[in-house]
C-alpha cells in the first residue's frame, strides 16, 4: 500500500536483531525530500524501532530517508538509511 501526504503511517524499521534492551534514548532521523531534517522519539519492540505519525508528520511528497538512532549510554549505532516514498494526492 502506498503512503501519501497527510497520512499517518507507522514508520517500522527492522534493525535485523534484538534491540529491545540496547536503547535508552531511541529515535528515528529522516530527511524531508526537500532537504530538512529532524527526529522522532521512537519505541523498541524485538527487534523494530518504530514511531507512529500523527497528523502534519508527513507533509511533503517524494523521497524521505529514515535512519535509526540508538544509543545504550556508551555506545551509538546508527541503522542503514532506507527509504519511504510519499506520494502526492490527486485531490
Amino acid at each position: 500500500m502506498a503512503t501519501y501526504v497527510g497520512d499517518t503511517p507507522l514508520i517500522k524499521y527492522d534493525c535485523g536483531e534484538t534491540i529491545t534492551d540496547l536503547s535508552t534514548t531511541p529515535k528515528l532521523y529522516y530527511k524531508k525530500p526537500g532537504g530538512a531534517t529532524g527526529e522522532w522519539v521512537a519505541t523498541l519492540t524485538t527487534q523494530y524501532a518504530q514511531w507512529q505519525t500523527v497528523a502534519g508528520d508527513i507533509d511533503e511528497a517524494g523521497i524521505w530517508e529514515i535512519q535509526p538512532h540508538l544509543t545504550d549510554g556508551t555506545y551509538t549505532y546508527n541503522g542503514t538509511v532506507q527509504e519511504l516514498n510519499v506520494k502526492a494526492r490527486l485531490k
